[in-house]
């Protein structure tokens, strides 16, 4: 992970990222990382929340 979080901060383009999300990754998890629940009803989470 240090090669993309350094002292907690995130390295890379976000931009680049998005571009990424938005034409592969939203398909399964939901433009907003909502989508799919990884927890359970009583306990939600979700991809945009532990991101």
């Amino acid at each position: 992970m240090e090669k993309y979080i350094v002292d907690g901060k995130v390295k890379g383009d976000p931009q680049k990222g998005m571009v990424f999300y938005q034409t592969i990754c939203y398909r399964c998890h939901g433009l907003d990382g909502n989508k799919i629940n990884f927890g359970n009803e009583r306990e939600p989470k979700y991809l945009g929340g532990a991101a």
